[in-house]
């Protein structure tokens, strides 16, 4: 029995009990009522818990026999599988290896002598580019650039030549360089080289700008004691020369 049970019937008689000493038998009657609707309730539970325990041992009674019929299953499938690959094992064949492998041999001498010719290879088409670019670079100044006239002189006077000639005596004061150069692009850097005796003796530098025929000059002092050859280089800022002219500086008897 349960111990709520026994402890319901238990207060049911001491108040049972009280009731008789108080001598009021009849508040009993309700007492003994509730008690009979209690036990009638307690023996109904008792019997839909047991329902339910046996019940509930079906459905795992049942869960066992699905799991162990999936343990049966996957251990099956498992054997299929391993016979399946260890079938194919079977059938692909083994590698032939030769139990005495040749060596490799590489010619080292091969190799160099080719990352030689590639080397040369690609030195000679980068000299190759820069001299294209360098004459590209030539040829775009050359035809910005072109000299229309020089001529060695006397003087200049309204920006003309005034008594050109090839040959001038040594009491000369100054000779000046005549130059007419077009300038197709923009303003640019021109020098007159003076040599003596093909030695620099002195370097003018002057800009020109965007024209059809720029007129310029430069003048040198010539001493009596510089007797001999002479020229003039009209050169660009690249150093590429545009032009020359040779002159003469001889002695006052021998001027003409």
């Amino acid at each position: 029995m349960d111990l709520t049970f026994l402890l319901v019937t238990l207060i049911l008689i001491i108040f049972l009990f009280i009731s008789y000493l108080l001598r009021v038998i009849k508040l009993s009657t309700p007492l003994l009522l509730i008690y009979l609707i209690f036990c009638f309730t307690y023996i109904i539970d008792n019997e839909t818990s047991k329902d339910t325990i046996i019940i509930n041992d079906d459905i795992n009674d049942i869960h066992n026999i699905k799991g162990d019929s999936e343990i049966v299953d996957n251990s099956f499938v498992q054997n299929n599988n391993i016979d399946g690959i260890n079938e194919e094992k079977s059938e692909i064949s083994k590698p032939v290896v030769s139990f005495n492998p040749k060596p490799i041999i590489i010619d080292t001498n091969l190799i160099n002598q080719k990352e030689k010719e590639r080397d040369n290879f690609s030195g000679n088409e980068i000299k190759e580019k820069i001299i294209v670019n360098a004459k590209t670079d030539e040829d775009k100044i050359s035809n910005q650039l072109n000299l229309n006239e020089v001529m060695i002189c006397r003087g200049v006077y309204k920006r003309n030549p005034i008594k050109p000639g090839f040959i001038f005596s040594n009491n000369v004061d100054s000779i000046f360089c005549y130059t007419k150069i077009s300038n197709k692009g923009p303003k640019q850097e021109i020098k007159h080289l003076w040599y003596y005796e093909n030695k620099l003796i002195t370097a003018v530098t002057y800009n020109i700008k965007t024209s059809y025929n720029y007129r310029s000059w430069s003048k040198k002092t010539i001493l009596p004691s510089q007797i001999g050859e002479w020229r003039v280089d009209i050169i660009d800022d690249e150093e590429n020369v545009l032009g020359s002219r040779k002159f003469k500086i001889s002695s006052l008897n021998n001027a003409f």
